[in-house]
Order: C-alpha cells, then sequence, then structure tokens
C-alpha cells in the first residue's frame, strides 16, 4: 500500500453524485395522486347513549405538484462547480398546488 495524501471521504464527486441521484429519481415510483376517503357522522347525545343521526361519505381523489422557488431544478445542463447553481438545483420545493381531479358524496 502507498501512501495516499487524498482522504476520499473528504472529495465530492458532483459527476456520480447527479448521476446517482438522476438514476434513483428514475427508478423510484413516486405518487403525485392521492385519494382520501373520509367519514362524517352526525351525532346526538341521549342521556348514557349515542344515536348516530347521520353518516356522510366522501371520496376525494388530488393530485399534487411541487413548486420550486427557481427553475434551476429543471436545468439538465447543470454545471455543479459553482456552489450557488448546486443549492438551486437542490432546493426543496417551497410548496405545493393542489388540483382536485374527482369528488363524490355517498
Amino acid at each position: 500500500t502507498g501512501n495516499n495524501p487524498t482522504q476520499m471521504g473528504n472529495v465530492f464527486d458532483r459527476g456520480r453524485e447527479e448521476l446517482v441521484r438522476r438514476s434513483i429519481e428514475m427508478i423510484t415510483p413516486r405518487g403525485s395522486v392521492f385519494t382520501v376517503f373520509a367519514i362524517g357522522e352526525s351525532l346526538q347525545m341521549a342521556g348514557n347513549k349515542t344515536n348516530v343521526l347521520s353518516t356522510v361519505r366522501l371520496k376525494q381523489t388530488f393530485e399534487l405538484t411541487p413548486r420550486f422557488p427557481t427553475s434551476e431544478v429543471f436545468n439538465d445542463t447543470f454545471e455543479p462547480a459553482q456552489s450557488v447553481r448546486i443549492a438551486r438545483r437542490f432546493a426543496a420545493p417551497t410548496s405545493y398546488t393542489v388540483r382536485v381531479l374527482s369528488s363524490s358524496y355517498d
């Protein structure tokens, strides 16, 4: 074994990091469409007994779309040598847009 002055744990290989990140993004299924089932009941208290007066069931399907602070997240010609661009490229979503796809009451 020779003397290696570079500690590999301290070296950042941006090209490999980007390749791994993009590969994981492409093979990881992520849902953006969700369905929520909710049940609501109207109750009446009579002494020690609780009566259910009515029941409503709701099924709602909606889509969440992330919103990012800049469009840099979608730039495929990313240059990892600039630290400002790195922060913009990997920025977390700041909010989400919700679009209701369907609602049904039962």
